[in-house]
């Protein structure tokens, strides 16, 4: 195995961040050699036993190095319960070793290709910098991996999706600040800046928050991925490709930038509570309340399926066997939870499950 991410710590921030810099790296791993987030943090005292689980089961499903980090004489009942499912453990085991990954999100796909862009130009960056020093890339591959993993991980908090959601006026993570002066709309919550990532032009690309840079000299497409153009009761327009700001298919929760074409989904208005409400008055800009669902196949021809509930809410979560099975795709399967340790019984089309805030569901599900 080889580590993929800098040292993962005893808390939750540290363990999704390991976690979704390796999730991105799934097609290096398979028998023979494995994607190494570091070692488990469960019975460290520095995450909740849901926290726990869901670390556990996610490491499983993505055939990481179970290696216990904690005290093995003083584990909790729950600690010893949660290493010791066999259940999960089989999963990690299991002999045709292809690595789960991320198979559906409430977070735009145009998202998660963000984040891969992000890392790649660190790479390449820290390229540039050993190049310019003279140095051999493959002397220090280690060192280079590491440290742009490391600068991956300080800049994540920064790096986040919005999304359409439910209008909570007590939430400050819906309220927003827009100036016409600068073009900015900053999140009152987290006080970063409307983002078109990586002034990516293309239709539907990604929109999230990121450190603001609209006074800055020197920024990527001279920070236009920053400005906007807000009209009360009617459009975000970026400044850099003219393209506005779109809640898919009026439902969400994605929230891209797309043509501009007049719909009700590309309106907006701004509050006197700081809300921006799209043209479907009960939807709201927010941060997302990320969901995903994770899947990998197993040597028996049934897979392993996680429902992930990364927001701090509970959430419904499905996962539809044609997200899971990409070919031959049944129309029932029998589902066994691991961590009830009970037979589900024979469902169609899919599994669905309210999951606490930071945990996880996980399955076996078997094609009939």
């Amino acid at each position: 195995s080889w580590r993929t991410t800098a040292d993962i710590a005893d808390n939750w921030n540290s363990m999704i961040s390991n976690l979704g810099i390796n999730s991105r790296l799934y097609p290096s791993a398979g028998p023979g050699g494995w994607n190494d987030p570091d070692m488990l943090e469960v019975g460290n005292g520095g995450m909740t036993t849901t926290e726990y689980e869901a670390h556990f089961s996610l490491w499983a499903i993505s055939k990481a190095p179970l290696i216990i980090g904690c005290d093995v004489t003083k584990m909790s009942n729950d600690t010893f319960r949660i290493l010791t499912n066999k259940e999960v453990i089989a999963v990690n085991q299991d002999k045709l070793g292809v690595q789960g990954r991320i198979v559906a999100s409430s977070s735009s796909p145009s998202f998660y290709e963000a984040q891969s862009i992000f890392l790649n130009q660190r790479l390449l960056q820290k390229q540039q910098q050993l190049q310019q020093g003279g140095h051999k890339i493959v002397d220090h591959e280690d060192v280079l991996f590491n440290s742009a993993i490391n600068d991956a991980d300080d800049d994540d908090d920064n790096l986040q999706d919005v999304g359409a959601v439910s209008c909570n006026a007590n939430d400050a993570s819906q309220r927003w600040t827009i100036n016409g002066a600068d073009g900015s709309i900053r999140n009152q919550k987290l006080g970063l800046c409307l983002d078109l990532f990586y002034c990516n032009t293309a239709v539907g690309a990604a929109v999230g928050v990121y450190q603001c840079h609209t006074n800055q000299t020197g920024q990527q497409c001279n920070s236009l991925n920053q400005k906007w153009d807000y009209t009360p009761g009617g459009t975000i327009v970026s400044r850099l490709d003219k393209m506005c700001l779109d809640v898919y298919n009026n439902e969400g929760p994605v929230v891209s930038a797309y043509t501009c074409n007049g719909g009700n989904n590309q309106k907006w208005t701004l509050g006197t509570d700081g809300l921006l409400r799209s043209g479907d008055a009960n939807l709201c800009l927010g941060l997302s309340n990320p969901t995903e669902v994770w899947a990998g196949p197993l040597s028996d021809g049934s897979a392993a399926v996680i429902l992930f509930n990364k927001s701090s809410n509970q959430q419904n979560i499905t996962a539809s066997w044609d997200a899971i099975f990409s070919k031959n795709v049944p129309k029932t399967a029998s589902v066994r939870d691991l961590w009830a340790h009970r037979d589900l019984g024979s469902l169609s089309q899919g599994v669905s499950a309210s999951v606490p805030s930071h945990g996880v569901m996980m399955y076996k599900v078997t094609p009939q």
